[in-house]
Formats: C-alpha cells, structure tokens, sequence
C-alpha cells in the first residue's frame, strides 16, 4: 500500500493512470484482501508483482533458489502517449513517454508450505496476493490452514524518459517488504512500503515528484474456534520534496478489532481506532473512530467486506470538532469462469493537499474482467470520486467540492510461457461540477513484461 524542508502530500498520489488507487486502504477501517477473484497479468505500471490465473499455469515454473529463498526477475519495457502531460488546462502538452522496469521479487521461508497455501487458493481461480497478506486477515481462518512464516521482498526501478519533454525525466523506486509469523494461535507481521516517483497529481493540476512511506506492524490472536482480536499500528508519510507551495502530513494511526465467527463464511467485528496527522505547528488533526465491519464469502461466486462508522476530528487550530461518517464498502461478483466484476465505495477524511484545509473524500470504482481464452483477456475500470474542502480555522468556507473520473480499457495477450504483451487506453479528467474548469487527459500504452 515518506530531509528537513520536506512538504508533505496527500493521498491521491498515485492517479496518473487510474482515478481512484486510494479505495484500496481508504475507508474506516478495512485493509484490502490479499485474495481475490483471478485475473490475468497485466503489468501494472508501478511495476508491481501480479499473479497469473491457475489455468494459464500450463506447466511447474523453474525456480531460482539459494537456501531458503526463492528469486523471481522481471522486466518490463512500454511506450505511453500522453496528450496532457501536466493535467493542465492551459498550455497542454503531449509527448511519448518511454518505461523501463526491471524487477526481482524474493521469497524466503518454508516455500513448500508457502506453494501449498497459494496453490489451494489458485484451485478455486482464486489469486493471493504475499504482498498484502496480514494477521489480521490470516486470524479469521482456522490456524491450521494458516502457512509457515514467511518474508517477501519486493523491489522495482522504473526510469521514465520523455522525448520531448525531458524536464520530467525520472527514476522511480518502488520497494515492499511484508514478513508474516503464524504459531499455534497468534500472527504477528510487519509490513514496510516505499514509492518514489515522478507523476501526475491531478488536484493541483501539475506533475511533480511524490514519495510514500507506510510502516506496519500488526498481530492477530484467535481466542476459541469463535473468537479473535487484531490490532494494527501504522505510520504514513507522504511527500512532495522538490514543490514549495503543495502541503500534506505524517499519519500514525492504531487499530483494535474484536472479531465474532458467525458462520465459516461470515464475520461480524467490532472496531476502534485512533491517530493524528502531523501536518506543521499549529495546524494538526487528531481523530477517533468507532463503528463495525463485516466478511461475507459465499462459495467461490459472491464476497463482500463493508465497514461503517463515526470518526471525531480535532484540529489544533481551534476549530470546533466535526463529527463525521466513514465507510467502505467492496464486493465481487463471479457470474461464470473466467469473469468476474468488482466493484467498491468509500468515505474518508484526511489533511488537505493545500495548506488550511482538510478534505472528505467520497468515490467508487467498477471493475470487469473477462478471460476469453488461456492466453487473452481484457478488463473495464471505472472510478469517480468527490473530495470537498473545509477550513480549519473558524471561518467561512468558500471552496468548492472537486471531482475526478477515469475510464480505462486494459486487453493482456500471453505471447509466451514467461513473456506477456499488454495495452491500455486510459480517458480521465475533472471539474464536471465546475463547468467552467473541465480537465480531460487521454492515454495509450503498449507494454512487454517478461517474468520468470
């Protein structure tokens, strides 16, 4: 899922080809499943890892491995043309924009227990995601299913080259590290994130320099075949380095659950959770949560993970408290093999982008794969969110709510047993509640990633 004149930034930081990346950790208190219904590959442009459907998996993968740990490279080579390159209204520029990822991704641990764990998940076409695989997550399940402790490191460059604009040249880094300890009946894990990039931030209209720091650590503890308790404690940084007028924060947030089994399938939780955003003197927020969550999976066909609630803000400042609902809600839906729509809807509150303010966000998304044969596939992404901004001092407010939507059209051909072809076309803009500032940006990529 961040040096001493260091700015701080928002959320949205990552919507240069998808609207609404922060669904996936917005919301109250969920975190996203690491399982989730099977797709094909389609060579995110983070560079980050997917993995491939159960039955493009024709034959065993050769291993690289030294000791306990597994290698797995990769390299990714692709060609964008972007005709708004700043997200601007004026002066647009467009340009072709050359990608080159390489990528190694390391296992260590009982990988034996690990390729079993994974494997039982592929049999239902299901995939699982190692890089987001919590306690929290693990404790709602018998602990005699649960793996072996494991690590996972993952890391990924990313040089972007612009051929007419090579003022916006960059290297990327991204880089995840999760490691998972299960025993008898506690999981304990810790999870470090890290994403330097160069890209569009769409709120303040410009392409900028971004950097994210998430740190984790969480633990999970099944109390009877009924009951179990998890807790999370979290630290997010994000930043502009290089801008000297965009704001943000550090958070650090806590969370405890009191989880109840009603069925095997169905689980109802009780949630609190507290934290501040450290956003300069003077202007810090600190909030309280409170409200419940509930897992819902039946059969292979139909899952669904909502939570709602109330969070209190207090600002430094001086400003009365507001007293606010967030929620989250995502489901997927299997309608027949090889196809799956998913779709999701969140409210959240953070510090703002720009210095006095704080932004409630609300959006959705709406996914659509279908796999028409062991080779090709294509998928629909839909998303649109509204984010309002509220002073926070005692004073009137006079922003207007801005709004954000993407359209993105994604096809993936496997060419070879370790060499995948994909392309994309992305429409995305904003202001259709300001008529008077319309945003509109097109993209088309073609991209070879080769894996191994």
């Amino acid at each position: 899922m961040k040096p001493p004149t260091r700015k701080r930034v928002v959320r949205f930081n990552d919507l240069r080809v998808v609207a609404l990346p922060w669904l996936a950790v917005a919301g109250l208190f969920a975190e996203p499943s690491p399982a989730v219904a099977q797709s094909a590959a389609t060579g995110s442009p983070s560079g980050a890892p997917t993995n491939s459907p159960a039955w493009l998996k024709t034959t065993e993968p050769r291993q690289l491995t030294w000791g306990a740990f597994e290698f797995h490279p990769r390299l990714r080579e692709g060609l964008i043309y972007d005709d708004n390159i700043l997200y601007s209204t004026k002066n647009q520029q467009s340009d072709l924009i050359n990608q080159l990822a390489p990528g190694i991704q390391i296992v260590g641990g009982d990988r034996s227990s690990l390729r079993s764990y994974v494997s039982s998940y592929e049999d239902l076409n299901q995939s699982l995601d190692l890089t987001r695989l919590t306690p929290s997550w693990l404790v709602l399940r018998p602990s005699e299913s649960w793996p072996d402790k494991f690590m996972l490191l993952d890391y990924s460059p990313r040089w972007q080259m612009f051929t007419h604009h090579s003022a916006n040249d960059s290297l990327d880094q991204f880089l995840t590290f999760n490691s998972v300890w299960p025993m008898s009946k506690l999981v304990v894990g810790i999870r470090q994130d890290y994403r330097y990039e160069k890209t569009t931030i769409v709120q303040a209209y410009t392409r900028s320099e971004v950097e994210q720091i998430h740190s984790e650590a969480d633990a999970g503890y099944r109390l009877n075949d009924k009951f179990s308790v998890d807790s999370a404690f979290e630290r997010q940084e994000l930043s502009y380095p290089g801008s000297t007028n965009l704001m943000g924060y550090v958070e650090w947030k806590g969370t405890v659950s009191l989880n109840r089994q009603m069925i095997e399938t169905f689980n109802v939780s009780l949630v609190l959770a507290g934290g501040q955003d450290d956003v300069g003197s003077g202007l810090n927020q600190t909030f309280e949560q409170v409200g419940g969550r509930v897992r819902y999976d039946y059969s292979r066909l139909f899952s669904i993970d909502g939570s709602v609630g109330i969070e209190d803000r207090q600002f430094d400042t001086g400003r009365g408290d507001t007293l606010s609902p967030v929620f989250t809600l995502g489901a997927t839906y299997k309608p027949w093999e090889r196809a799956y729509l998913r779709t999701g809807i969140a409210r959240q509150q953070s510090a703002s982008l720009y210095d006095g303010y704080y932004n409630s966000s609300i959006g959705g998304y709406l996914t659509l794969h279908k796999d028409f044969t062991d080779r090709f596939s294509l998928q629909t992404d839909l998303g649109y969110y509204q984010t309002d901004s509220t002073p926070i001092q005692n004073v009137p407010n006079t922003s207007k709510p801005s709004d954000y939507y993407s359209v993105q059209l994604k096809g993936n051909l496997k060419l070879l047993k370790y060499l995948d072809a994909q392309a994309f076309y992305v429409f995305r803009g904003s202001g259709i509640s300001q008529n008077n500032n319309v945003l509109q940006d097109n993209q088309c990529s073609v991209q070879l990633s080769l894996h191994y």
